[in-house]
């Protein structure tokens, strides 16, 4: 009779062990790890879940409503203890409180905390605009704040009108504006 190989005998002995494992778990626990029947019991819900008499579909409804929940619970305002890093996404902040209180006066939220802003100062042309390279072939072109232009591209309302060396012209209404590649960066 021929004998089983090292390989075989071991494989069958861990089988056989998984299954006195197995055969054990069934006899002995009884099957509690299988699926297990739901109990439920039916509670009232909370006050705050219940709806109200009166339904409205107004701002003011919902406003009133939050201001109400911060009233109840202040600790509403950080209700999770997050790292210093961190900030909780569904905080009550002061801002939205600050919101809510002038909302339920009735004024416009929007206009008491954002009053008209001033128009910023126009920076100019070479500083708004880098020019990175130029490239000359068959047709010279520019690298100007990662896009590439040729002559008559426009930007910002100014036509590239020369590609020299190191430097491009730009020119809107016979006023001229120059950009010229910056030198390296000191290493």
């Amino acid at each position: 009779m021929m004998g089983l190989s090292k390989r075989r005998t071991l494989l069958l002995t861990s089988l056989g062990v998984s299954m006195l494992i197995w055969l054990a778990d069934a006899l002995f626990n009884g099957g509690a790890s299988g699926p297990t029947r739901a109990q439920a019991t039916v509670a009232d819900p909370p006050a705050a879940a219940t709806p109200a008499t009166k339904k409205t579909k107004t701002p003011q409804a919902n406003t009133d409503y939050w201001l109400a929940l911060l009233r109840e619970d202040p600790r509403r305002r950080s209700p999770v203890p997050l790292g210093r890093f961190r900030r909780d996404p569904f905080e009550i902040t002061d801002a939205m409180i600050r919101k809510l209180k002038l909302e339920a006066r009735g004024a416009s939220a929007v206009e008491a905390q954002n009053p008209e802003p001033e128009a910023p100062p126009e920076t100019p042309f070479g500083q708004r605009h880098v020019l990175r390279a130029v490239v000359f072939g068959r047709e010279p072109c520019a690298v100007v704040d990662g896009v590439i232009m040729t002559i008559g591209s426009e930007l910002d309302g100014y036509r590239l009108v020369s590609i020299d060396r190191e430097a491009v012209v730009f020119e809107r209404e016979g006023d001229r504006r120059r950009l010229v590649i910056p030198p390296p960066l000191a290493r």
